[in-house]
């Protein structure tokens, strides 16, 4: 199939707006929702043969699909709602005691940093959170910063660290940290949110402990679906967070009956995954992405008078790059017009106002005292999506300079 605007028609997405942010929500195409529609229809026309029979099969079949997908075993991998229910699953179903610490990064991803303060509140767990420098030279010196935090803080329980930051779209070094945190004896927990379908992923060879990540991202399961890979040796670790039917029954069993809830997102993976290699697969995709976001950035950072994210090409995602906003001290700035760069409701409010104003999805990131826009890239993305969202980002900038 050819991607770009042939593939517009494939979403259900707004014609009148310039959606340049895949990253954050996803969306599904129309024959995946078709799908998700119909195991609706099937759960009310009969709910005792959804619940009884339909619903166990379909789990297996979906296990299947996905353990395939990423390299996995399906015995090593469970299905959640999504990547944040992953990282909170394996993080409270390890035992803290006060003085254990945990290693995050100041490129953590919000909620997953919410959830190990959560720990260091009830149970006195300790942060170590790595302040990662910008820009980045290369991976080796990249991991040379953790190597010396586990140094200076040893012993370190659990370091949790992404595949591909939200914020700042880098590619960690994912088994060479991995392979860092088995050296000082460290359990190792990746947040791989953005990385199903953005990368070419074998879970099982990066060599961590746990790995969770979403498939309603960059792999057009209908929302919201996630997983959980654990590494054979901790099976008997992992519990889900409600208990319910399943208990002490095998760990699919656990998760699978977790009380009467709607699966049918879950269930749609295999026809998801089927759409994914039909519009040409990850090197497809990746070809794509890259020819868009690299016209769509050069010319952003023209013609704003700034740059992009400095880091080696081996640490960018094929599918998302950011570029920075001209304004010094962008919390101050923010804060005097009343959304706090540190509100996320504010915060979603003004880019959404942002959207209805200049017809652009888009989303802003901040981080070391910057920022930065974040352009996302998919198959139904044209260069035209791009100078639209330039375009809009240029007269809301004129707009703030002259309230100022």
């Amino acid at each position: 199939m050819e991607l770009g605007e042939p593939m517009k028609e494939k979403f259900l997405l707004d014609k009148s707006i310039a959606f340049v942010n895949h990253g954050s929500y996803g969306p599904a195409p129309k024959c995946v929702i078709d799908q998700k529609i119909k195991y609706i229809y099937e759960q009310e026309s009969s709910p005792d043969d959804w619940f009884r029979v339909k619903h166990p099969k379909y789990y297996e079949e979906s296990l299947a699909a996905a353990a395939k997908f990423i390299g996995a075993k399906p015995e090593n991998l469970v299905l959640v709602d999504n990547v944040t229910t992953g990282i909170n699953t394996v993080i409270k179903s390890l035992s803290f005691e006060p003085g254990d610490k945990i290693m995050v990064n100041s490129h953590t991803y919000g909620a997953i940093a919410n959830a190990v303060k959560e720990q260091h509140d009830f149970k006195g767990v300790e942060i170590v959170n790595v302040e990662i420098p910008i820009p980045v030279k290369c991976e080796d010196e990249f991991v040379d910063v953790f190597r010396k935090e586990y140094e200076k803080h040893k012993p370190i329980k659990l370091h949790v660290f992404d595949h591909i930051t939200s914020a700042s779209a880098l590619v960690f070094p994912v088994k060479k940290l991995a392979k860092l945190a088995k050296e000082y004896g460290t359990l190792s927990l990746i947040d791989g949110a953005h990385a199903p379908g953005q990368v070419d992923l074998n879970v099982e060879d990066i060599g961590a402990d746990f790995y969770s990540a979403n498939f309603h991202k960059w792999c057009y399961v209908a929302r919201s679906c996630g997983f959980v890979w654990f590494s054979p040796d901790h099976a008997v670790k992992i519990r889900p967070l409600v208990t319910s039917h399943g208990y002490k029954q095998p760990l699919n069993d656990q998760f699978n009956y977790s009380g009467t809830r709607d699966c049918s997102s879950m269930f749609t993976i295999p026809r998801a995954l089927q759409f994914y290699e039909e519009i040409g697969g990850l090197k497809a995709l990746q070809s794509h992405a890259d020819k868009v976001l690299g016209t769509a950035c050069k010319s952003l950072a023209a013609a704003l008078g700034t740059g992009e994210m400095d880091v080696p090409d081996s640490m960018k995602a094929p599918f998302m790059r950011l570029v920075r906003l001209p304004i010094d001290q962008p919390a101050q700035a923010f804060a005097k017009s009343g959304v706090p760069l540190n509100s996320r409701t504010k915060m979603n409010l003004k880019l959404a106002e942002f959207t209805r104003k200049h017809g652009v999805g888009i989303v802003l990131v901040y981080f070391n005292d910057k920022l930065w826009a974040r352009y996302s890239a998919n198959a139904y993305n044209t260069e035209n999506d791009y100078v639209v969202a330039r375009n809009g980002i240029l007269r809301e900038l004129q707009e703030m300079a002259s309230r100022s």
